[in-house]
């Protein structure tokens, strides 16, 4: 019984060692990726936008913040490579934006790659977050890349459901007009509260066929009482198509460009 034992606490303190050693072994190879992304480094200059939404009225009921990064020649344009900005970046930057938000009920939206939602810093994120931008609503969104390959999708829906938990919607940004971008988001559909689609996705050169159409993405929207929002609206024939299609929440340029309301800055 004593070697049973003896032998049962052996097994036991082996396999404590194995799990020790390969989680310094895997917090080592994710620290060395992240210092290896320039976007984890200081010395990358960027800076949060905000851009308005609107109502069927023109009426502001959110606005989103996009990321930026100032190029060699002075301009602020979307970075590359955002999979591996670390939330704590996310959370400096954010912090200047929104010490000059309106105090308004208005929603607030922050786009996050698919690893930094399942990271272990989501839950104190979006905490964080919701505290901060009171009484505005955080949504958090995630623009899909339909030939990506995600992982660990039941813990991903738990951490959006523990976001939701908390107040938080979660939208899933920029829906494509083929079969295999409706494909890519379909199992998180029981957690999405918004669905954006972009007009650039649907404007059809002449001939052209779309597998998708807003007038699908409208109906899938409804049937699963999800809202549909237009992204990229830039002229009057844009807001007719939204009033044809029943689309009432609206963002483009035709109601503002994004806008530097940060008085942070990066020495």
């Amino acid at each position: 019984m004593l070697k049973e034992l003896t032998t049962f606490l052996l097994w036991v303190t082996l396999g404590l060692v194995v799990i020790a050693s390969s989680t310094v072994v895997i917090f080592f190879y994710q620290s060395r990726r992240r210092s290896r992304n320039y976007l984890a480094k200081n010395e990358s200059e960027l800076r949060y936008f905000i851009q308005q939404q609107v109502n069927s009225r023109g009426e502001i009921t959110g606005y989103e913040c996009l990321l930026r990064q100032k190029d060699d020649t002075g301009q602020w344009r979307l970075p590359t490579h955002l999979e591996t900005l670390p939330l704590q970046r996310v959370i400096f930057l954010l912090d200047g934006v929104f010490a000059n938000l309106p105090k308004e009920p208005y929603t607030l939206a922050i786009n996050l790659e698919y690893d930094q939602i399942n990271s272990p810093e989501f839950d104190y994120f979006v905490r964080w977050a919701q505290s901060r931008i009171d009484p505005m609503k955080l949504v958090v969104e995630l623009t899909v890349n339909p030939e990506a390959r995600y992982r660990h999708h039941r813990q991903f829906l738990r951490q959006v459901a523990a976001a939701r938990d908390y107040g938080a919607e979660f939208a899933i940004d920029n829906v494509g007009n083929r079969q295999i971008d409706l494909k890519a988001i379909e199992w998180m559909l029981p957690q999405t509260d918004i669905i954006k689609a972009s007009m650039r996705q649907f404007r059809k050169a002449d001939g052209e066929w779309l597998d998708l159409n807003l007038q699908f993405w409208r109906r899938l929207a409804e049937e699963h009482h999800i809202d549909l929002m237009l992204m990229g609206v830039e002229d009057d024939q844009d807001v007719e198509l939204a009033k044809l299609l029943n689309i009432t929440h609206l963002q483009g340029y035709r109601y503002g460009r994004p806008v530097d309301v940060s008085e942070q800055t990066e020495d």
